[in-house]
């Protein structure tokens, strides 16, 4: 029984990763979409006299600041830096984070490891300057089902 319900954990938090990722994907392009729209005013031609307004039309109802944080997103890391989308499986959140810290020509891949592997409120104090860059101690322990790797924060 407890074998049974370890494969279904581990099958369901597979599927929970392969839709996030999906869904991280999915942002990339609804970024780039957004971008054309506001950079083109397609909105006007759509009978919307502002951006807001066709942001609040109810099949979008998005925020003008979730809206200009996933164009950011897209503007720095695939038009600034061309990294392709498929390398930017990360976070977009984390992503939106690095690339409000002074990221540049110099340092985009260093940032963009920092997203990769940081999470957000290692990003948040990193940003804010409080951030300790003491390894966390962890242990590496063996997924009893798929046989990969887990290092374990102690």
């Amino acid at each position: 029984m407890n074998e049974l319900i370890a494969q279904e954990a581990h099958t369901n938090y597979e599927n929970i990763i392969s839709v996030k990722n999906r869904i991280g994907k999915d942002l990339l392009v609804l970024g780039k979409l957004l971008k054309i729209n506001h950079d083109n005013k397609y909105y006007r031609t759509l009978n919307y006299d502002t951006w807001e307004s066709f942001l609040a039309m109810p099949e979008l109802s998005m925020s003008r600041f979730w809206a200009f944080k996933l164009i950011k997103v897209y503007e720095v890391w695939v038009d600034k830096y061309n990294v392709e989308p498929a390398k930017l499986n990360i976070d977009l959140e984390k992503l939106w984070l690095v690339s409000t810290m002074g990221v540049n020509e110099d340092n985009y891949e260093e940032m963009l490891e920092k997203a990769r592997s940081l999470s957000r409120s290692d990003l948040r104090q990193l940003k804010s300057g409080d951030y300790e860059f003491e390894p966390k101690k962890y242990k590496v322990v063996m997924c009893p089902h798929c046989g990969g790797e887990v290092k374990v924060i102690l």
